[in-house]
């Protein structure tokens, strides 16, 4: 196998840097806990709003899904 070259190093190593880069704020926000805690009431108003986005595309996957059968 050929030696790394130097400006090889520095292109990975810059590479590394850029993705670290775009992916820190993203950590750092994620990281940071909630203002206030979701209450029994919230978490379950959220399941149903949840549900109900869930069934109403139901028709739209089957519609999908027999278009791959055909």
């Amino acid at each position: 196998m050929e030696k790394q070259k130097r400006w090889q190093f520095a292109i990975i190593l810059i590479v590394f840097l850029l993705t670290l880069y775009n992916i820190l704020p993203t950590i750092i926000y994620y990281s940071k806990p909630l203002k206030s805690p979701i209450t029994e009431k919230r978490a379950e108003d959220i399941a149903k709003d949840v549900a109900d986005r869930v069934n109403q595309l139901e028709p739209q996957a089957k519609e999908w899904i027999g278009s791959f059968c055909t």
